[in-house]
């Protein structure tokens, strides 16, 4: 799996909860953010664990189709805004769906 992207994603992440200034993932996490993103360095087993609680299941399930489609294909580019739209088109077809029920307006 690329570690690269998940970092990537990872960071959106986090950038999302905690404001865009966090350091979450080095202070907290421990991992080495610069390394990883210039591929210098490698995730650890533990350190995936980590990064994994960051999402929901159905965000990591997202995160690791997505780290697996830029290994695969160098040509992949801007896997953040790819995760960020996988996520609005799976929402729009959640809300669109007929059996939805839901407090919110469609």
């Amino acid at each position: 799996m690329n570690d690269q992207t998940l970092v990537e994603l990872a960071i959106l992440t986090t950038q999302q909860q905690y404001g865009a200034r966090s350091t979450y993932l080095t202070d907290t996490l421990y991992i080495p953010v610069g390394a990883v993103l210039r591929g210098h360095a490698q995730l650890t087993a533990k350190q995936r664990e980590k990064l994994r609680f960051l999402f929901t299941d159905y965000e990591w399930m997202l995160a690791q189709k997505i780290a697996v489609l830029a290994a695969s294909d160098p040509d992949v580019r801007n896997v953040a805004w790819r995760y960020q739209d996988a996520k609005l088109q799976i929402a729009k077809k959640w809300l669109t769906s007929p059996l939805l029920a839901t407090s919110y307006s469609k």
